[in-house]
């Protein structure tokens, strides 16, 4: 049976980072190993390996939470591990190697934002000149969203966090503004950027060049199977699709409103989707499986 004690994958926020000299080799070490969990992902001893991104999403990220303790008032946290989040992180990687999207159901308030939310940081933090992006129906959900991802950015370790060149309700990039030796400005940094919009147009996201596009509460969407279909040259480089779309809907509002949503998901190859579901038993906070 393999072993399940889970607080190990979240050893930064158990141990915290250790007293060393930034001079050091063992801190540049130290920081280098942080880095290659972030990004190639972590296995402890007798355990299953996690991704790099949820490693990063356990460890470093910030979302609103609780401690579990009745009556507290929810603050920026380190989020619980849940195995479902686990699996979450899994097909993603999946549809990243496979060339495909992924399609999700998902009870209300269980964290489905703050994956994506944590995804979308990952992107934007380790990869440079790299473009991801936010898609909603209506503007407070594109909002809400947005502000979930900068929550985390701006609270992750300083050895990850960038400087921000940009910080508008749409752009939110990378970057700072230095003079070279002719004494002229020239742009320095990662330059990874997070584009926010809503989709009134299908045609909003035309040109760029996604890594990631989260379509949000996709049950809002006026037109989400226009809106999918028009960007889906954001994520392909020819006929090779390098970009992971992400569309999910809460349960209730989808099947009420949105036949677009319910066509993709119980058609889902069609689509190039890979469709998941997320019950609300399977999303209680530090909820994970006992069995191997």
């Amino acid at each position: 049976m393999i072993n399940k004690d889970v607080q190990r994958y979240r050893p930064v926020v158990n141990n915290g980072h250790p007293d060393l000299s930034p001079d050091s080799i063992s801190y540049q070490e130290y920081w280098e190993q942080e880095r290659d969990r972030c990004i190639n992902g972590y296995k402890p001893r007798g355990m299953d390996k996690i991704s790099g991104k949820y490693y990063f999403y356990l460890n470093y990220f910030k979302i609103l939470g609780n401690s579990g303790t009745v009556g507290n008032r929810k603050t920026l946290i380190s989020p619980w591990y849940r195995e479902m989040d686990k699996e979450y992180f899994e097909t993603f990687e999946t549809c990243k190697d496979e060339g495909k999207g992924m399609i999700v159901i998902k009870a209300r308030d269980k964290g489905f934002s703050y994956m994506n939310s944590g995804l979308l940081g990952h992107e934007f933090t380790f990869f440079p000149f790299n473009d991801v992006g936010v898609a909603a129906g209506l503007q407070s959900s594109a909002t809400s969203f947005f502000n979930k991802v900068k929550n985390g950015l701006n609270n992750i370790h300083p050895n990850f966090r960038h400087s921000a060149l940009k910080d508008t309700d749409e752009i939110y990039k990378a970057g700072y503004k230095l003079k070279n030796k002719d004494g002229k400005w020239e742009t320095g940094g990662y330059q990874s950027q997070i584009i926010c919009r809503t989709m009134d147009n299908p045609e909003v996201f035309k040109g760029e060049r996604l890594g990631v596009m989260v379509f949000e509460e996709a049950g809002e969407f006026k037109r989400l199977k226009n809106a999918y279909m028009s960007s889906k040259a954001c994520f392909m480089d020819g006929d090779i699709q390098y970009g992971v779309p992400v569309i999910g809907g809460t349960g209730g509002d989808i099947t009420k409103s949105s036949k677009d949503f319910m066509e993709m998901y119980y058609n889902a190859d069609a689509f190039n989707l890979i469709p998941s579901f997320i019950p609300a038993s399977r999303a209680y906070s530090g909820f994970y499986d006992i069995e191997s």
